[in-house]
């Protein structure tokens, strides 16, 4: 029997054209590439499966202030994990941020593009994205001072996205800068929510620095437990001076602007 189909075989051979087997021989050929290209493209779907989107974590140990009552946990896929409420004026340890900024949603906004942020206290753990989370800033507005035997320490903070300026370039993503109080008679450490008026109009007390205008602390003085700052606030045109009255008490602190006096541009 096999001798039979290698008689068979030879016969068609001998029969065929040199262009008839070249023909068969190419489409072999393409059959075998074709097989080969299905073959990647499978090793490549699974591939691009397994990097799922999610950050890459660095550590970052620092303090913030979170401004925002509930907020949604997250894995480092940034899918959701559970919510976690009463946040708002909690002062929580920072372990490590995200490498990059990104936003919630489909926004094309950079000034909206923040930090996915590490938090860990007793009422939070785990991954918060960075819109309502003010970090330490550590610089030249941090303030130590004692009055009357009560030391107060007073720390400003900025946002977790790009910032007022990027590279030395104006962003024009500037933000309020909350200040966090500490004083070691209630051995309190909280922001200072303030009584909004249309001057001041901010719900809390700032230090801030950015293109609208510039805070500095000029005076400070103690009256019982009431604290007074002098804040002079420079604009791009124009200034003015605000006496800020901080009642201190052992669950935290309420300000109200005392006066304003405004001075035109020279």
């Amino acid at each position: 029997m096999l001798g039979f189909f290698v008689y068979f075989y030879i016969l068609i051979i001998n029969t065929m054209s040199l262009k008839s087997i070249l023909l068969i021989l190419a489409a072999l050929c393409a059959l075998i590439s074709c097989k080969g290209e299905k073959t990647e493209l499978k090793t490549l779907a699974k591939t691009e499966a397994r990097q799922a989107p999610g950050f890459k974590a660095l550590k970052h140990i620092n303090k913030a202030l979170i401004l925002g009552n509930s907020l949604p946990l997250f894995n480092k896929d940034m899918s959701h994990k559970s919510k976690v409420s009463g946040l708002y004026g909690l002062v929580v340890d920072l372990d490590s941020i995200s490498q990059k900024r990104f936003a919630l949603g489909k926004i094309d906004d950079e000034c909206q593009e923040y930090n996915f942020a590490y938090a860990n206290s007793l009422k939070i753990k785990g991954w918060i994205h960075g819109n309502h989370v003010y970090q330490y800033l550590h610089d030249d507005r941090d303030t130590v001072f004692t009055l009357q035997g009560t030391e107060f320490r007073l720390y400003a903070t900025k946002t977790l996205n790009i910032g007022v300026t990027d590279n030395g370039d104006l962003t024009f993503c500037g933000g309020d800068n909350p200040i966090v109080l500490y004083n070691s008679k209630f051995k309190k450490e909280a922001f200072v929510p303030m009584v909004v008026d249309t001057v001041y109009n901010s719900e809390y007390m700032v230090l801030d620095a950015h293109d609208g205008w510039a805070d500095k602390i000029t005076d400070a003085k103690l009256k019982g437990d009431k604290l007074i700052f002098r804040i002079h606030r420079e604009y791009q045109e124009g200034s003015a001076d605000f006496d800020i009255e901080i009642e201190i008490c052992a669950e935290g602190y309420q300000g109200r602007v005392l006066k304003v006096t405004k001075h035109d541009a020279e």
